[in-house]
C-alpha cells in the first residue's frame, strides 16, 4: 500500500528530474524578460528607410542572435499604413519610420522607448548599429 503510494507520487518527479537532467527535456524558453524590436513604416519606403531597416535588422542578428533563436528577442517589421495598424502611431507617437523598444509582460506591451536618433545616424551605419545594439543592450 505505502509502496503503492510512493510509486504513484515519487516516480513521476524521478523520472521527470532524469529526463531533464539527461537533457531530454528543456527548461522552458519562456522567460519574463521579452522585448520586441519594432521597425514601423510607411507604405512609401526610400533607400534611407530601407537602410534604417537594414542596419537594425543586421545589429541585432550580430549582436543578440542567441536571443532571436531563443525567442526573447523577437524583430518585427510593421507597416503602419496597413489597416489595423494603425493603432501603433498613436500608442508609440509615430510621424515617419521608426525602431520601439517594447517590453513585454506576457502577451502585453509594457515600458517602451523609441529610438530617436536613427535618422541622424543613418548614414553612418557603423555609429547607427553601434546605437542599436548599446539601446538594446542597456532596456534589454
Amino acid at each position: 500500500m505505502v509502496f503503492s503510494i510512493l510509486q504513484k507520487s515519487v516516480l513521476p518527479l524521478v523520472l521527470f528530474g532524469f529526463l531533464f537532467s539527461c537533457g531530454f527535456i528543456e527548461a522552458s524558453s519562456t522567460s519574463d524578460k521579452q522585448l520586441v524590436v519594432y521597425y514601423f513604416h510607411t507604405n512609401k519606403r526610400c533607400k534611407t528607410c530601407r537602410n534604417l531597416e537594414n542596419y537594425a535588422k543586421e545589429s541585432l542578428q550580430k549582436n543578440f542572435s542567441q536571443q532571436l533563436g531563443e525567442g526573447t528577442i523577437r524583430w518585427e517589421v510593421v507597416n503602419i499604413d496597413k489597416s489595423g495598424n494603425e493603432h501603433f502611431v498613436e500608442e508609440y507617437g509615430l510621424f515617419s519610420s521608426s525602431i520601439v523598444l517594447v517590453k513585454m509582460k506576457g502577451n502585453q506591451p509594457g515600458q517602451w522607448k523609441n529610438l530617436s536618433r536613427i535618422w541622424s545616424l543613418v548614414k553612418n551605419k557603423k555609429a547607427y548599429m553601434d546605437y542599436i545594439h548599446e539601446n538594446i543592450e542597456s532596456f534589454y
